[in-house]
């Protein structure tokens, strides 16, 4: 492995960390990394941090120095007051019954100030007395379940059931490196050597890759110390800004550069911790946070003229590939650049022949190439149209397809100089081939063929017709694997065809090509990524669709460049000599081992963290004994993963027993289920995590939910409440008959006085109509046909007596028409009359309206126009509208004069408004208030009739909407509405 290549993460508090000094690092049982802080002890899932402060558990104080296993083998933890916390199943308790006696100890003092010294419980170093200058004066550490080793006075010593087993005089010289590795204590000292403490102590120099630097002979003094109690099988040595996993072998010790490039000192480094399964290193700094070095298997190379987005690639020899005219392999083995024309090839498709040769291609050029650098151009043909991809079968036959519908031509690589003749006549452009015995399988760009090339028998394959093949790939005789562009990856095995499910992200919807390794495995490039699956699980899945298969991602931080990487291309994958694959990407060739790529499978528990019913939290045995009406359950889960997130595919289900089919959603991010307003009865809430490879490799976490059936709902409440309803309703129905006897003589009672009332009141306002019918209407009409009559015979005599005449007859026209508008009114409000609506025009109707003020208005100087359409229709009762219009009209010409009223009509927000405007002074500013918002009866009498009242009271009969505006000076405008819902406009 490269050593310097690591993905590096970096978390303090401003990425999530509570708190930024890291005293000590552990991992438990399930899979969680905790960290000890000077502000809590935190829980790390991958993803999230959680924090234990002092209040939970109940603690003296909350900074956390040591992570350690307590005498019964369970994580715990320390704070500075020497209160210990036990630590498991992802959760913090207090335990106070280990006494401090029985536990591991370093006693401590400052030379400076014999009055300063310590004792520090279950050791880690380095320490913070080493960073003060403090002498190490005593040790005493368990080293197996009887046994500790004592250190003191310039003595080592063993003791077994408290009983000396054997002692070694040692001076220690100041120095803390002191460790514990496989319950055996060592030394380092400062010129590289170790002890090993036993019943004779042995000496030896370390061993290893730290022996390799050239440093180390020079500077054996500045190896700086990692170790763990709870990882007792090895110690991490930092040297030269290089981590080195130190494990015992022989009377010594063996070293293994793990990660390099890495400054302790800058980052002020305390604490580490090296999980061996990951191969990731932990470092806690004093200041600043966490830090998370992980391993990349995968590595990209580059060529040096600036374009690195790469296609076909072909294996060239032991350890490199040859790919746009390069020859290259792992980084820093450097990149040779041969004798290619990059004119002369499009780099989409190159093949081996079995005879030292390589073909490619470019445009409608066929190019053959010999495999001895410089490469050598051995010999050119032109096809009739451009290739597409070129492919080399077992009888040494190249196959190049060609586009704009001319087929598949061919050409014996066995003879040089022979020409390209064509074989297949197709009607889609060829992609990709795949040779599998007699049978040649032709992707294209809407679909894909297989051709029997024994019978030359050409066939469509179902279930790919209109899909873009990308690449096909034979594993075995009759296994084919099949990708595409947009729709995913397919097995064609035993004459079926077999689509597999997309990712959660549907990235394998865009599959470039499939790389079949030595171990069973299929790797899959996308445009967004690299897949691993297991091809026994899709075989499975094939098999039997209900079991689903695990896709392993990986992406930029598993070493790539990019994480598009690139297809379209034959071959698209190449295996070098040393076991090396490399796949072409938009930036660069990726290379990486099969066999040293080490997949991080999310394995680990999922665990519930908290419940909350309605905000309040609850115990998890507390599920089982749901109220029966609550507002919100949230639970929240988590599982700890330190890989990339993608692969931690939680899903969940709320299943009520006894229901049907299963219904799995994807839990959130943040791990969170919130439920609420379940019907009472028993539910089962599924967490399920794929757990890796394998089918049906999976865990669930289930919660039993009980939902208690509310007192009210019960059959004995049910029974109780229908007998005490039939016990009411016939009290009720007694208290009633009783009151409805008394209610009803005392409403006949009423109803006689009320009635005696209205008749009285009826017969007055009858009298009124007659009245005004007979003693004012009659005379008037009398009067206005008189008038009229005299203007007609004196207007042919006299011209003054003709116009006082004329008035008159005007006048009393004007009188006749207000006094039956009155009368509309009042029979209207009387009678109660029904709106009868009709269709009508309301020009003709506001014409009769104008025609009764024409005189009056001449005599003022004042202009009438009708501007409504002669053929504008409105559906509505037209005998009130023209008591509105003349009420209205009347008022503009009483005020208006040498000036002209206007009426017109609009459409407006669906329906027809009808507007009466005036030049006149403008109404007052209270009357137009109360017009627009006032109760019609509230009518400020003070300088006006009740001709508004009228209108405002006859528009609310029919359902139409009027309005007022005015400006001194300017004129007033009013606005009848006639909505669009009914009739027409």
């Amino acid at each position: 492995m490269d050593t310097a290549r690591y993905l590096l993460r970096h978390y303090d508090n401003s990425s999530g960390l509570p708190q930024n000094s890291v005293n000590a690092i552990g991992a438990d049982a399930e899979g969680y990394i905790w960290l000890a802080t000077e502000n809590g002890l935190v829980r790390f899932d991958g993803l999230h941090f959680r924090l234990w402060t002092g209040e939970n558990p109940p603690l003296k104080n909350n900074r956390y120095y040591n992570i350690f296993f307590d005498e019964k083998g369970r994580l715990s933890a320390m704070n500075y007051h020497d209160e210990v916390v036990t630590i498991a199943h992802g959760h913090v308790t207090r335990d106070s019954l280990t006494p401090l006696s029985a536990r591991d100890f370093v006693r401590w003092r400052q030379p400076d100030n014999s009055l300063d010294s310590g004792i520090s419980y279950h050791i880690r170093l380095p320490l913070r007395p080493m960073g003060w200058g403090a002498e190490l004066e005593c040790l005493h550490w368990q080293t197996g379940n009887d046994r500790f080793v004592d250190y003191r006075n310039g003595k080592m010593t063993s003791l077994r059931d408290g009983k000396p087993e054997y002692q070694h005089p040692f001076l220690h010289h100041g120095s803390w490196n002191f460790f514990l590795l496989n319950g055996v204590l060592y030394f380092l000292e400062k010129d590289g050597r170790s002890v090993r403490f036993g019943p004779q102590m042995q000496t030896a120099r370390l061993r290893g890759d730290i022996a390799r630097d050239p440093a180390f002979a020079r500077r054996p003094g500045e190896i700086k110390i990692f170790w763990n109690r709870l990882y007792p099988g090895h110690v991490l040595l930092y040297f030269n800004h290089s981590f080195y996993l130190t494990t015992a072998k022989g009377d010594g010790l063996h070293t293994r550069k793990v990660f390099s490039g890495f400054d302790v000192k800058a980052n002020n480094i305390n604490a580490a911790f090296y999980d061996t399964a990951s191969g990731s290193l932990y470092l806690g700094s004093g200041t600043l946070g966490l830090f998370i070095l992980t391993p990349q298997s995968f590595s990209s190379n580059h060529v040096p003229d600036g374009n690195n987005s790469h296609y076909s690639v072909i294996p060239y020899g032991p350890d490199r590939v040859l790919t746009r005219g390069f020859l290259l392999g792992l980084p820093g083995s450097g990149v040779q650049r041969l004798g290619w024309q990059a004119t002369s090839s499009d780099y989409y498709s190159m093949s081996l022949d079995g005879l030292g040769n390589m073909w490619t291609k470019g445009h409608n050029q066929l190019m053959r190439y010999n495999l001895l650098p410089p490469l050598r151009q051995t010999g050119r043909w032109q096809l009739p149209a451009k290739i597409t991809m070129l492919y080399t079968d077992s009888r040494q036959k190249l196959w190049i397809g060609l586009n704009n519908h001319m087929g598949v031509w061919t050409i014996d690589c066995r003879k040089p100089d022979t020409a390209a003749t064509k074989l297949l006549q197709l009607w889609l452009d060829p992609t990709c081939f795949a040779e599998d015995g007699n049978i040649m399988y032709i992707g294209a760009n809407r679909g894909c063929y297989i051709y029997n090339m024994a019978s030359r028998r050409l066939d469509s394959l179902a279930g790919l017709t209109g899909k873009y093949v990308r690449s096909a790939k034979v594993t075995r005789p009759g296994e084919v694997w099949i990708t595409t562009y947009e729709d995913g990856f397919f097995l064609y095995k035993d004459g079926r065809l077999t689509a597999f499910p997309a990712d959660n992200d549907r990235y394998l919807a865009n599959a470039h090509c499939i790389y079949a390794d030595q171990k069973g495995y299929l790797w899959i490039p996308t445009n967004k990524g690299l897949f691993q699956a297991r091809r026994t699980d899709l075989l499975a899945y094939a098999a039997d669709s209900t079991v689903s298969p695990y896709y392993h991602y990986y992406d930029r931080s598993d070493g790539f460049a990019t994480n598009e990487f690139n297809g379209g291309c034959q071959p698209c994958a190449a295996e070098m000599g040393n076991g090396y694959v490399a796949l072409p990407s938009l930036n660069g060739v990726v290379l990486f081992h099969p066999d040293s790529v080490r997949p991080l499978l999310p394995g680990a528990v999922v665990s519930l963290d908290r419940a909350l019913l309605d905000k309040e939290a609850l115990a998890a045995d507390s599920l089982i004994r749901l109220p029966g009406q609550f507002h919100s359950l949230q639970l929240e889960f988590s599982s700890p993963y330190m890989g990339n997130r993608k692969n931690l595919q939680l899903n969940y289900a709320l299943v009520r027993v006894g229901a049907g089919d299963t219904i799995w959603i994807p839990l959130p991010a943040d791990g969170r289920v919130t439920l609420s307003a379940l019907p009472p009865g028993d539910y089962a809430l599924v967490v399920r995590k794929m757990d890796g490879f394998g089918p049906g490799n999976f865990t669930d976490k289930t919660l039993r939910l009980h939902v208690k059936t509310p007192w009210y709902e019960s059959r004995l409440f049910y029974f109780a409440l229908l007998l005490s309803g039939v016990v009411i309703t016939l009290l009720v129905t007694r208290l009633r008959t009783v009151y409805i006897n008394r209610k009803n003589a005392m409403l006949e009672e009423l109803v006689a006085s009320k009635t005696r009332e209205l008749q009285a009141k009826s017969a007055l306002q009858e009298k009124i109509i007659q009245s005004v019918s007979h003693n004012i209407l009659t005379p008037l009409k009398y009067q206005q046909l008189l008038s009229q009559k005299i203007f007609e015979t004196v207007g042919k005599e006299a011209k003054s007596l003709s116009d006082m005449s004329r008035i008159l007859n005007d006048h009393t026209h004007y009188l006749y028409y207000m006094v039956a508008n009155l009368l509309r009114y009042l029979k209207s409000q009387i009678e109660e009359r029904d709106v009868k609506e009709t269709v009508f025009f309301p020009a003709e109707t506001a014409g009769e309206v104008l025609k009764i003020f024409a005189g009056i208005a001449s005599e003022k100087g004042t202009e009438l126009v009708n501007e409504i359409p002669v053929s504008l229709a409105l559906y509505g009762d037209e005998v009130l509208l023209s008591v509105i219009l003349h009420n209205l009209a009347d008022n503009a010409v009483k005020v208006t004069r040498n000036g002209r009223i206007a009426l017109s009509a609009n459409d407006v927000g669906g329906g027809t408004v009808i507007v009466i405007s005036d030049s006149g002074p403008g109404m007052r500013a209270d009357l137009v208030q109360w017009f627009n918002h006032g109760a019609s009866r509230d009518y400020p009498l003070a300088g006006g009739g009740i001709g508004l009242m009228i209108v405002k009271e006859l528009a609310q009969t029919m359902g139409l909407h009027v309005a007022a505006t005015a400006e001194a000076g300017k004129g007033t405008e009013f606005t009848v509405w006639f909505p669009g819902e009914r009739g027409t406009h």
